[in-house]
């Protein structure tokens, strides 16, 4: 059998038929890489405080198993676990969905997030981790 070389321009004339991915568009994008980021936050916040796998899943009472599987993208988040995570390492949780047409610029907008107190870990695990409103 002879198989025909494809030139550069042969090439070229393929891969201009060829449409732009719609990452705005795709679900499964728009997750994998959310989770990638918020991942990428955690991992970043544990080695600014020297928190370690195995301290976080202390402070979330859950096995190291499961922190690593959570930073390695092997579970769904829910909004449960990112609360949970988040107070176990003293942040704050900001979710927001936006119309695009109307925030172009900012995709994050800090005004809507809530600050919890820096002893937020003292609640875990298995009490609440909202602040006293009366306290802030």
């Amino acid at each position: 059998m002879d198989k025909k070389i494809k030139t550069t321009s042969d090439l070229l004339e393929e891969i201009s038929d060829l449409k732009p991915l719609d990452t705005d568009n795709d679900p499964v994008f728009i997750s994998d890489y959310t989770k990638g980021k918020i991942v990428e936050d955690i991992l970043k916040i544990m080695d600014e405080k020297g928190i370690t796998k195995t301290e976080l899943s202390n402070r979330i009472g859950k096995s190291r198993q499961y922190v690593s599987r959570v930073l390695n993208e092997k579970v769904n988040f829910t909004i449960d676990t990112l609360s949970l995570f988040s107070c176990a390492l003293g942040c704050f949780l900001s979710v927001k969905i936006s119309d695009r047409e109307k925030n172009t610029e900012n995709r994050s907008d800090p005004c809507n997030t809530v600050k919890f107190p820096d002893n937020i870990h003292e609640n875990l695990p298995g009490k609440s981790c909202l602040p006293n409103l009366e306290e802030l």
